[in-house]
């Protein structure tokens, strides 16, 4: 592996910073334009106009996101038949991401039954509304109360994981919490 290091960089005309190519990696300082489109980005000092979370949507009752791709944390299940699980693969175990927590968000499209998000996998280890001591991790809910949904309209299940060791070695470091936000009508 090759590193370059400068002290200083500046444009052709040595009257600005130069414009850097996508997928530019390491410390930067100065301003960087264009979009990211895969990927984690760690900031020393971010100020953000607005944001935009690129969502998934998917028909049914299996919710697949990959986090280190820049697929977005929100996904948009419409049409569930039962409960839904959301399966969450690619959150980073290296040192890297040692002392991060992670935020998903599922936005369900409710019919005349309502069906919660009661199951998540990370990265295969699995968190369950009711969980199975050795098979499952519990989620912990607001009030200790399992998420429902409501009918015919759309609810939004939240979970926040809180890395409990400061290790991102393995997702079992994570506690995993819960709560959701509903009853939008969508008339």
């Amino acid at each position: 592996m090759s590193k370059i290091q400068v002290d200083s960089i500046a444009n052709k005309e040595d009257n600005g910073s130069p414009d850097f190519p996508f997928g530019l990696t390491g410390n930067v300082t100065g301003n960087v334009n264009g979009d990211i489109t895969a990927g984690i980005i760690t900031a020393n000092d971010l100020r953000l106009s607005s944001i935009a979370d690129k969502t998934t949507i998917v028909s049914g009752n299996t919710v697949s996101l990959v986090y280190n791709t820049g697929g977005g944390n929100v996904a948009i299940c419409t049409n569930p038949s039962g409960p839904i699980t959301l399966n969450v693969n690619g959150i980073p175990t290296d040192s890297t991401f040692n002392n991060r927590s992670i935020s998903f968000a599922v936005i369900v499209q409710q019919g005349v039954t309502a069906y919660a998000c009661t199951n998540v996998t990370l990265n295969g280890v699995a968190f369950g509304a009711n969980a199975t001591v050795g098979v499952q991790t519990h989620i912990a809910y607001q009030n200790g109360t399992v998420a429902t949904g409501s009918t015919t309209g759309y609810d939004v299940f939240n979970f926040t994981g809180i890395n409990t060791t400061g290790s991102a070695s393995s997702t079992t470091n994570y506690k995993l919490l819960s709560n959701v936000n509903g009853g939008y009508r969508g008339y």
